[in-house]
């Protein structure tokens, strides 16, 4: 995929995102399906510190002259980016319910929307201008390029739109 491509995949993964958010009322921003599961602002957090603060930071490092040149993806990397997708299935990881903050409204989410909209321009811009040089590892998927750690932010968010159905489900229900 071209850096083009990619972008225009997450873009289109946000668009959506947002037009949930401008649907949704403030008390259903932060209504839980149940304790254990996220609320709409939780998973609009993961989604969006996650790209600001592991992706797009770790994209970067792989542009350092310092990093790694060696290592690959392991098979669970390999089937992802085969498929430019995660296997349909729900993940439990270190991001809980308990440890993923609320957002204080729609305003705080709109604002990290429109500070990640740039910072996926400029990344855009550094990887059409900076080949591919190192490799950083990924904890579940092995060795990524600063392109594949670009593309992961588009797989990433729509590997989450399912989770999105599941809490809209709930919040009409």
């Amino acid at each position: 995929m071209s850096i083009s491509d990619i972008k225009t995949d997450i873009l289109q993964s946000l668009e959506t995102y947002e037009q949930g958010l401008a649907a949704l009322s403030p008390q259903a921003l932060l209504r839980q399906p149940d304790p254990e599961s996220w609320s709409m602002g939780q998973l609009f957090i993961h989604l969006l510190d996650d790209t600001m603060n592991f992706h797009l930071r770790l994209m970067e490092a792989c542009l350092s002259p310092e990093a790694p040149r060696e290592g690959e993806k392991n098979r669970f990397g390999e089937a992802a980016y085969q498929a430019n997708a995660f296997a349909d299935i729900r993940v439990k990881g270190r991001r809980t319910a308990a440890n993923v903050p609320q957002p204080s409204g729609k305003a705080e989410l709109e604002g990290k929307i429109s500070q990640l909209r740039a910072a996926l321009d400029k990344a855009a811009d550094r990887l059409e201008t900076n080949p591919p040089s190192g490799k950083v590892e990924h904890p579940s998927l092995g060795f990524l390029d600063a392109v594949e750690w670009y593309q992961l932010i588009a797989i990433h968010f729509r590997h989450h739109l399912r989770q999105k159905a599941r809490i809209e489900a709930f919040l009409n229900s």
